[in-house]
């Protein structure tokens, strides 16, 4: 039997005989079932947002009111400057709010899909993606692979 490409996107290929994906090549033979896995997704930027919007825009904004009356020399510039202090602490921090509310209400971050190939011994997640159509099309190429080469 001539083997036959069923897929082929990028690094992914799947032929009736095996599956590739970048410069690993598994064989149809070994392959025992395949599914579609998820994993919830990971938020990288809530730290930095955290960062941001809560500690060092207030600090930003005590800096420079202090700064104010440090430059002015005077009791009535220092008082000045210790309200614009504190007019710029709240007034970013209500930014630094305003960036947490607006993240929070865009939602949790998608999913990782997984193409899991089991094997006699151990199941691996041989191809990952946010795409879910893709992973799902990686997953059903390699059924009727599975499936034309009677396995």
């Amino acid at each position: 039997m001539a083997e036959e490409t069923l897929f082929q996107d990028g690094d992914v290929a799947v032929t009736t005989q095996r599956v590739r994906v970048g410069n690993t090549t598994y064989s149809l033979r070994n392959i025992t079932s395949v599914r579609v896995a998820a994993t919830p997704g990971t938020d990288q930027r809530i730290g930095p947002t955290v960062v941001l919007g809560v500690i060092m825009f207030p600090c930003l904004g005590v800096l420079i009111g202090g700064l104010g009356g440090i430059v002015s020399g005077t009791l009535r510039g220092f008082f000045l400057g210790v309200l614009t202090s504190a007019l710029g602490a709240a007034l970013c921090g209500a930014v630094g709010f305003a960036i947490w509310y607006v993240r929070r209400r865009i939602g949790p971050p998608k999913p990782n899909y997984h193409c899991a190939l089991a094997t006699s011994g151990e199941e691996v997640q041989a191809i990952s993606s946010k795409n879910r159509p893709f992973i799902e099309g990686v997953v059903e190429a390699i059924n009727v692979a599975i499936v034309r080469a009677g396995i």
